[in-house]
């Protein structure tokens, strides 16, 4: 997600059902659709039959939905509200 997120950066996160609707230019944390155990950041670039088009900021570097088709809204944890950056505490 750089240059928005570094590598190793924190984000805080607010819980979907807590927050207002996601729309698209959100910044979330989705769990990967086919890897449970993995965790994503991705910017929604659209909402498509309830599903979202997430993107990367570095399509050449990034597995998004370009290679894993739309996400369930499910496999969506939350909502990027801020970030520190690694090593700051």
């Amino acid at each position: 997600m750089e240059p928005c997120l570094a590598h190793g950066d924190g984000v805080f996160v607010r819980s979907v059902q807590s927050d207002r609707p996601l729309r698209p230019g959100d910044i979330v944390v989705v769990r990967h659709p086919f890897q449970q155990a993995v965790t994503m950041v991705k910017r929604i670039e659209s909402i498509e039959n309830g599903r979202f088009r997430l993107l990367g900021d570095q399509p050449e570097e990034s597995t998004d939905s370009r290679s894993l088709g739309c996400f369930d809204p499910k496999l969506v944890h939350g909502r990027v509200l801020a970030s520190v950056p690694r090593g700051s505490a």
